[in-house]
C-alpha cells in the first residue's frame, strides 16, 4: 500500500524534493566554495519514475547476476585467454539450455 501511495503521490513528492529547501536540484554545491555546479549526471539519466510507471526494471539485478554467475565461472580474476575461450563456450552452453527449457515452457522462480 505505501508503493501504491507513493507512486499515486509522486509529484508532490517530486516538487518537495526538487524544492531548494532540500538540496536537490540541477545543481550541487560545493561544501568549501559554496558556488553552484551542474550535476555530473543529469536527473533523466537515473531517474526511474517512466520505467517504475511503465513496470520496467528500475536496477541493474539481471546484469549483475550474469556477471557473478560468469564471474564464478572464471573462478580466477585475469583469466589466460584459453581459459576465457572455454568459459565463454561453457557459458553459451548453459544459455543455450536455458532458452531451450523456455521454448519448451518450463516456470522458473523468481528469486
Amino acid at each position: 500500500w505505501i508503493v501504491k501511495l507513493v507512486l499515486c503521490n509522486i509529484d508532490i513528492i517530486l516538487r518537495h524534493i526538487a524544492s531548494p529547501t532540500v538540496g536537490f536540484t540541477t545543481t550541487t554545491t560545493l561544501p568549501a566554495g559554496g558556488r553552484r555546479l551542474p550535476l555530473i549526471f543529469p536527473l533523466h539519466m537515473w531517474n526511474v519514475r517512466e520505467r517504475a510507471s511503465a513496470g520496467s526494471a528500475r536496477t541493474t539485478n539481471a546484469p549483475e547476476s550474469f556477471h557473478h554467475s560468469f564471474n564464478s565461472l572464471l573462478s580466477c580474476h585475469h583469466p589466460s585467454i584459453w581459459i576465457l575461450l572455454k568459459t565463454l563456450q561453457t557459458q553459451q552452453n548453459l544459455s543455450r539450455a536455458k532458452m531451450f527449457r523456455v521454448t519448451r515452457g518450463d516456470v522458473f522462480k523468481s528469486s
